[in-house]
């Protein structure tokens, strides 16, 4: 059998990868990473909270770090998946499958596109397919609507 999901229940991301490390995000479940695994030699690197870790099967809204040997554009498409995601005290590795406010006790967030960016006070917004480091002082969660 086949899974045809109903319509408006996928979504896509375009990735815009640069040569070397790219911090991305999974945006829904079951996502074909089949073109990403390709152009960057199938390894994908998560945050367990004290070490990177190898990622096999990313979750929605996990920030992922992919080593790319040359520029691509790749789009993935994976079924939507709203979650509230629960942030720990300290550093997280986030990716929010949808655009989302910026986490409540948040003192740091950074992207990464050819070096870090601090995005705290970057219209208050996490967006969609982007990997984040977050630095949250309690814990604190996050909605993120399919919507």
């Amino acid at each position: 059998q086949t899974f045809i999901p109903e319509d408006g229940s996928r979504t896509t991301v375009d990735y815009k990868l640069t040569k070397g490390w790219n911090l991305i995000a999974a945006v829904g479940s079951d996502s074909d990473f089949t073109d990403l695994k390709a152009c960057t030699g199938s390894v994908m690197w998560g945050w367990d909270g004290s070490k990177y870790v190898v990622v096999d099967e990313p979750e929605a809204n996990q920030g992922l770090w992919v080593y790319s040997t040359t520029s691509h554009n790749i789009r993935v498409q994976a079924v939507k998946a709203s979650a509230t995601l629960t942030i720990k005290p300290g550093w997280s590795l986030i990716g929010p499958s949808n655009n989302v406010n910026m986490p409540d006790h948040a003192a740091a967030v950074f992207s990464y596109n050819a070096a870090y960016n601090a995005v705290l006070d970057d219209h208050n917004l996490l967006y969609k397919g982007v990997g984040y480091w977050v630095f949250v002082t309690e814990e604190t969660e996050v909605t993120v609507n399919t919507e």
